[in-house]
């Protein structure tokens, strides 16, 4: 199972930028490199991210293939969950 690490990654403020949702929808985004993400036992440094705005009240992200691409990996959806091979 995967979760976010708690504690927070420095980053290097970058350019702003547009994200084309799954929706078709367009959204205003920042993008930064962040010194480290960890989700689960996997970790990545220097990443490239976009932050893109809250929607409402949810604490949402979408992980890249940026990330995940360096990790054999099943999602599996249902339960919310990322199993790592």
């Amino acid at each position: 199972m995967a979760s976010m690490n708690d504690s927070a990654p420095n980053y290097v403020p970058s350019t702003g930028g547009k994200a084309t949702l799954a929706d078709g929808s367009m959204v205003q985004t920042a993008h930064v490199v962040v010194d480290h993400v960890t989700v689960g036992p996997k970790a990545k440094r220097y990443l490239n991210v976009q932050i893109m705005p809250r929607s409402g009240n949810e604490e949402t992200g979408l992980l890249g293939m940026n990330f995940l691409g360096d990790f054999p990996h099943i999602i599996e959806a249902k339960a919310g969950t990322i199993r790592w091979q």
